[in-house]
């Protein structure tokens, strides 16, 4: 199949977020332009795994920021040997945890040993992605769901542990809060296209918030 640069641009995927944008009562009230929706898709590389690492329990925005702090580290070019070469001083200077500095350089190890391979990911079910991604040192479901849909585009990933998908599924349920089982539950609405719904969760979730803070600010 072709590659696609946009998440909106996979087939099944924009099958599934244009079904929900016009069939679901609270998606459709979503001022959502799919085609503005420019989440890219992510490259399945060794980058892409430290960026993830990256992402691990912080905004996206605090990950982007520390990916880039890493990848200048790494002369531009964030491989294998590049991170091995770094100090794990130099890697917490740009903003990983001890624990993530370990997690980065032991995913290099295992990519030099010929132990783990990122392209090999394409060819594996959704379940051998995680359980293959689960057996890195560091790397849980969570980050298996984040590879799965942000750079293999599998069209039925539900992220129930996502704190973001969380607290769109509490405002599309007009909920304060919600339990993991809840979780499980809510995405069974959405079988088959859950990747689709948790998209656009999150993006349910930026835009309650921002209505909020339009509410605030003409107070």
């Amino acid at each position: 199949m072709k590659s696609v640069k946009f998440l909106r641009d996979d087939p099944h995927l924009k099958r599934d977020l244009k079904y929900l944008l016009t069939h679901d009562r609270v998606f459709t009230a979503i001022d959502f332009d799919l085609k503005s929706y420019n989440r890219k898709v992510s490259p399945l590389s060794f980058a892409s795994l430290i960026r993830t690492i990256a992402g691990q329990q912080i905004s996206t925005k605090a990950a982007a920021s520390i990916y880039l702090r890493v990848k200048d580290s790494c002369g531009g070019y964030v491989t294998p040997k590049n991170i091995l070469k770094l100090s794990d001083g130099t890697l917490r200077k740009a903003g990983f945890s001890a624990q993530k500095v370990r997690y980065a350089k032991e995913l290099a190890k295992a990519v030099i040993a010929k132990e783990f391979s990122p392209a090999k990911l394409k060819n594996y079910t959704d379940e051998e992605v995680v359980d293959a991604i689960t057996a890195l040192h560091g790397f849980g479901v969570w980050s298996a769901q984040m590879i799965l849909i942000f750079a293999l585009c599998r069209r039925d990933i539900w992220p129930v542990g996502d704190l973001g998908v969380q607290i769109g599924a509490r405002y599309y349920l007009k909920r304060e809060k919600i339990t993991l089982a809840e979780m499980e539950e809510f995405g069974k609405k959405f079988a088959g296209k859950r990747t689709a719904a948790a998209l656009l969760l999150w993006c349910y979730k930026d835009h309650h918030e921002n209505k909020m803070r339009a509410h605030k600010l003409s107070r």
